[in-house]
């Protein structure tokens, strides 16, 4: 995304590389909660602030948990230059692959056995943009890069198997009932409604492996600010491994 002065690059946070961002990473996840209304998160100040460096060096070192930071910089750079010399300017948390049943995620579908394809689940979560950037179409843009990196990502996990149709399905999730504007730009953009959960059963049904980081309680939220139901939204993309084409 080109601005008059600069550009937003999405780069994702290197595991390799942890030890030199996670500070930066810690600073700007706390200072978004600290900016955002309650209810904006699913986690508060509180319970994050709380929490250990190891606590929060575990968690992104898990290897199915992939950050992608949003960079405002002034001149084209290495990832690992924009990281440190750019501005950030939001987040997103992917997870994937997940583990998940795919009857306790849609009770009513029925998965046709004779399909020769292998089917993964990544989850989309705790996006953040900064105020000033927002309005910008941002996030159809980056919604389009997380796309290519799970492209790329199925590509490496699946490529020495051969031949093989791999389906991602994509999940995020909204405060529910949907807000109309959402609604619409959810349906605008392709994502389709799935079901109504409550909060617990949301972190049952995608978090057991993966606990998130506000999973212990705290005097501020009880664990999490928002403890209503949520709307979970889908999307999907078949990739051709043998081919590296996709739907």
């Amino acid at each position: 995304m080109s601005f008059v002065t600069g550009k937003v690059q999405y780069v994702p946070l290197p595991h390799a590389y942890l030890d030199g961002w996670l500070q930066t990473y810690i600073d700007f996840r706390l200072s978004a909660l600290k900016k955002e209304p309650p209810g904006t998160f699913t986690a508060c100040y509180d319970c994050e602030s709380g929490a250990s460096r190891e606590r929060w060096k575990t968690i992104l070192n898990d290897k199915a948990f992939h950050p992608i930071i949003d960079v405002y910089h002034t001149t084209i750079n290495s990832d690992q230059q924009t990281l440190s010399n750019g501005r950030w300017i939001g987040l997103v948390h992917l997870q994937g692959p997940l583990a998940i049943d795919p009857h306790k995620l849609s009770p009513n579908r029925i998965v046709d056995q004779s399909q020769k394809q292998v089917e993964i689940y990544w989850l989309l979560s705790r996006a953040y943009l900064d105020r000033d950037f927002r309005g910008y179409r941002i996030a159809p843009e980056k919604i389009d890069f997380i796309f290519q990196y799970i492209r790329e990502q199925v590509v490496r996990m699946f490529g020495s198997q051969g031949p093989v149709w791999v389906r991602c399905r994509i999940l995020r999730t909204t405060v529910s009932p949907v807000p109309p504007d959402v609604e619409k730009s959810n349906a605008r953009t392709g994502w389709r409604q799935l079901r109504e959960v409550t909060h617990d059963e949301f972190l049952d049904l995608l978090m057991k492996e993966h606990a998130p980081l506000n999973q212990n309680s705290c005097s501020s939220c009880g664990g999490s600010s928002y403890k209503g139901k949520r709307m979970i939204y889908q999307k999907v993309m078949d990739v051709n491994v043998g081919s590296i084409a996709h739907l």
